[in-house]
Formats: C-alpha cells, structure tokens, sequence
C-alpha cells in the first residue's frame, strides 16, 4: 500500500487533478482517491477512516457551511472543510 505521500507525488506526475471531499453535494458518494497533506495529518485522516478504496458519502453541512458531515464505514465523522479539501475523491453518485 503507498503512503499518502506516495500517492501524491503519484498523482502530481501523471497530471491527475481529482476532486477533493469538500466538493462532494449533500447525498453523494465518493470513493476516497487519496489524502494530499503531511504524514502526521494523513495518519489521523487514516485513524478516522479515509484510507483509499472507503466509501464516503456526505450527509450534511452545518447552518453556516462549516464543518460537514460525512459517513464512512458505518460512522458519522464531521470534518471541517480545510479537513476535507485535503482529502481527494471519486464520485461514484449515480
């Protein structure tokens, strides 16, 4: 498995710019693609459960926007969204 790090040095040389989390619109899915930041932050977005390959879906955004609120394995987490653009994803929404 390629540390985050890996994936974005990936990413970068083959020119792929994915949409990131923060994007997503409230009842959509995404698959998690990668995580764009340092070690330290990727690790605890790893703890939380955004490892590529796990289904996200975005359930709700706050009153005023911020944070958000997402499901991932079976648990309701919500990130802020400087959180969730760092967090890079597929939309599988139909």
């Amino acid at each position: 498995m390629m540390s985050p790090n890996e994936h974005k040095i990936r990413a970068i040389k083959m020119g792929v710019v994915r949409p990131r989390l923060d994007s997503l619109k409230v009842g959509n899915r995404g698959v998690v693609a990668g995580i764009v930041t340092d070690c330290d932050r990727a690790n605890r977005m790893a703890t939380l459960g955004f490892i590529p390959g796990q289904t996200v879906q975005l359930t709700r955004f706050a009153p005023l926007g911020d944070p958000m609120s997402v499901q991932i394995d079976g648990r309701e987490i919500s990130l802020r969204l400087a959180e969730a653009r760092l967090i890079e994803v597929e939309d599988i929404s139909e």
